[in-house]
């Protein structure tokens, strides 16, 4: 492809061979080779800076991109990190909630076991201290059997149920009356 410089020769040299061939002088000639120099001229400058404006916008967008993509990896790793923060409070609040149910858990168990020695105790006491002359003749329970009746406690005896303990041991198990 020609350059600028070869074809306004050429269109020049054209020119001049029809203008004088059609009887057009010098002048008009020269002017219209300004005329054309200039027109010339100014559509390369009104490219030269399309481009150059087309360069600069891709250039600006070209960093705005990348402005955009750290901002987007900045607030991806604030984001994981959120969700480790979360994810290590809910541990912790699972724990917590484990903890304390593990101590109620064992408070409650310590509260039944000195309600069931205390009861026994009282029981205890009270028939050594008053022996019942009406049921004297019925033999008296020892601790644990449950077949013989209880001449203080009158009351129905009730059957005894195993129920899974909630501890985290396997297998063990707790009779509950």
């Amino acid at each position: 492809m020609a350059t600028g410089s070869a074809l306004i020769q050429d269109a020049a040299g054209i020119l001049s061979e029809a203008g004088e061939e059609d009887g057009f002088s010098s002048e008009e000639l020269r002017k219209l080779d300004e005329d054309f120099q200039k027109n010339l001229m100014r559509a390369k400058k009104v490219f030269d800076n399309r481009m150059d404006n087309l360069q600069r916008s891709q250039i600006e967008r070209e960093a705005q991109h990348q402005k955009t993509l750290e901002r987007h990896q900045k607030e991806k790793a604030e984001f994981e990190k959120r969700l480790q923060q979360e994810a290590r409070e809910q541990s912790k609040r699972i724990e917590q909630l484990q903890r304390e149910w593990d101590r109620k858990r064992m408070t409650l168990a310590q509260q039944r076991r000195i309600s069931e020695d205390s009861d026994s105790e009282s029981a205890s006491m009270s028939l050594s201290s008053s022996p019942d002359t009406t049921n004297a003749s019925m033999p008296r329970r020892v601790s644990g059997d449950q077949t013989m009746p209880d001449h203080d406690n009158q009351q129905p005896q009730q059957q005894s149920s195993v129920q899974p303990s909630m501890s985290n041991d396997s297998g063990s198990e707790r009779v509950i009356n």
